[in-house]
């Protein structure tokens, strides 16, 4: 009764010894042939009959490529790199009395003013409103017996809060009082307690004084 399903009984259809067969051939194919000393032979010097040949291919991970340019990281100056405040600026607070154009000198708001301190290699201090930290990009030493002492003072970038004063004059004040020390080129020391901070041209500047308030 060909055609009909196969029984039950999980029985191979005639086509299962076929494909055993066809199986058979594949597996004596894929054994490779025994080697002189095999055999079944009774002693120790019987070998094994080795397995399957299992190809294999040597892979070789290459290092990562070395970056050929583009920026690593920020790359920030060595400390030591900082310019050094004049040893006569440092330790004392500098409190501004007044900003000078030519010769015209405008006192600056009763209450708030603006005031510097510098340390070795920086200087913080309050614009009246907010307060201001930061570093020297340039500083030199003035000539020993200088009168008045002098030299290059250049600021670095300044960090500057940004709390809002209570009044528009106050506002303006701060503005003027950064925008001029952005263009800081010298300082002057007139006295002890008297200290000049000017541009390039000597035209427009800061006058600051180390003395206490007077009450």
């Amino acid at each position: 009764m060909s055609g009909g399903p196969p029984p039950r009984g999980g029985r191979l259809t005639p086509a299962a010894p076929l494909a055993c067969t066809l199986l058979l051939l594949a597996v004596q194919a894929c054994t490779p042939p025994a080697g002189p000393g095999s055999g079944s032979g009774d002693g120790a010097g019987s070998a094994e009959s080795p397995g399957p040949a299992v190809a294999t291919a040597a892979v070789q991970v290459s290092p990562p490529a070395a970056p050929t340019g583009g920026a690593v990281g920020p790359t920030l100056p060595p400390r030591g790199d900082q310019a050094q405040a004049p040893a006569a600026l440092v330790g004392q607070a500098w409190t501004v009395t007044g900003f000078a154009a030519g010769t015209a000198v405008t006192d600056v708001l009763p209450g708030q003013e603006p005031s510097l301190v510098f340390s070795s290699g920086s200087v913080a201090g309050s614009t009246g409103c907010n307060s201001l930290s930061g570093s020297l990009a340039e500083a030199e030493p003035a000539p020993v017996d200088a009168a008045p002492a002098e030299g290059a003072l250049r600021f670095g970038p300044l960090a500057v809060t940004e709390m809002a004063c209570a009044e528009a004059a106050r506002n303006a004040q701060e503005l003027r009082f950064l925008r001029l020390l952005e263009a800081v080129a010298r300082y002057r020391l007139v006295d002890a307690q008297s200290l000049v901070l000017e541009d390039e041209a000597g035209q427009e500047g800061l006058l600051l004084s180390s003395r206490p308030p007077e009450p």
